[in-house]
């Protein structure tokens, strides 16, 4: 399970670069799981540069 800070997160993408699941995008204004396919490597967490995502 991934965990966005919203307040924090400022949709730079970054995170869904790094993702070697494409398991990430941004819909509207959210950053979003696309579904249950994350194995938790948490490079998304690593590479966010607000420091707003948190894999569980």
């Amino acid at each position: 399970m991934i965990k966005v800070n919203k307040t924090r997160c400022k949709l730079c993408g970054l995170c869904i670069s790094f993702c070697p699941q494409k398991n990430l995008e941004i819909k509207g204004k959210e950053l979003t799981q696309k579904g249950a396919k994350c194995t938790k490597c948490k490079l998304c967490e690593k590479y966010c540069p607000e420091l707003a995502i948190e894999v569980e």
